[in-house]
């Protein structure tokens, strides 16, 4: 009997809250380490850094990372000046950490779940923009309800990790995407909201609006992570095969990314 791999090492990323009385805090949603175990994997929390060298560096531990749901993105970073009436509270050291980290690993090609925020900070940097505020018509305060289904794409992958045409999903979200940039791809739908996009040149590249993390006793929702977890087993395995002749680097002004062929 051969001997099992190793668990993939998958970071996932922490959150910033302000507890009443206290300061800013950097603290983890236990379903998210919770569900990368359950799904297979070694899961890691990733420390809010400032230092862009030390961000670079921690890029080299994981073999996948789930970008996780939390606070609202600052609406600078697709190009919009904050509207007053949103409730945005923006984050700013958790928003450049993320955008680097992000971007370092969408480079390396280091397999990305993005779920919640993830998904919108993932459109943001793709050129994409959000509504700030969207209301809260199918918002619960129970995260493990499900309060609305999604219409999938049949030609998606998320549509082959799941296994059927329309899955049931919770809501914890007031905002939602408004436009996608050339990256992304709509793969999954509630009414005419977006709830999961993909990006075709990186196919190891998930996201979704709603928590599976939260739904882990449903196959369909479990799938999705265990589908993370398979694709970190395969870049562990390539990771030191060279990546093919694309390179996408951000556009400065806006994070957005375009395309340079050649090595």
């Amino acid at each position: 009997m051969s001997a099992r791999p190793p668990a993939p090492v998958i970071g996932y990323s922490l959150a910033q809250v302000t507890p009443p009385g206290r300061p800013l805090s950097d603290v983890q949603y236990a379903a998210y380490p919770a569900a990368i175990a359950v799904a297979g994997g070694l899961p890691q929390g990733i420390p809010i850094l400032a230092e862009a060298s030390l961000i670079q560096q921690a890029l080299g531990l994981y073999d996948g990372i789930v970008f996780c749901g939390g606070s609202d993105l600052e609406p600078r970073m697709y190009g919009e000046a904050p509207d007053p009436g949103a409730g945005v509270r923006p984050m700013p050291r958790l928003d450049a950490m993320e955008r680097q980290l992000m971007l370092g690993a969408l480079r390396a090609g280091i397999p990305i779940l993005a779920i919640c925020r993830g998904m919108q900070l993932l459109t943001a940097l793709l050129q994409g923009s959000l509504n700030q505020h969207a209301g809260y018509a199918h918002r619960s305060s129970d995260r493990a309800a499900v309060v609305h289904m999604v219409k999938l794409d049949p030609n998606s992958r998320l549509f082959r990790i799941i296994g059927k045409p329309t899955i049931g999903a919770n809501s914890v979200h007031h905002q939602t995407i408004k436009t996608l940039g050339p990256w992304l791809r709509a793969v999954g739908w509630a009414g005419t909201t977006i709830e999961a996009v993909e990006v075709p040149v990186r196919p190891n590249v998930l996201a979704v609006q709603w928590h599976p993390e939260e739904l882990m006793d449903n196959p369909a929702h479990r799938r999705i992570l265990e589908a993370h977890i398979t694709d970190a087993l395969e870049y562990r395995q390539r990771r030191l095969v060279r990546q093919p002749n694309l390179r996408i680097v951000p556009v400065p002004e806006r994070g957005g990314w375009h395309r340079r062929m050649g090595a």
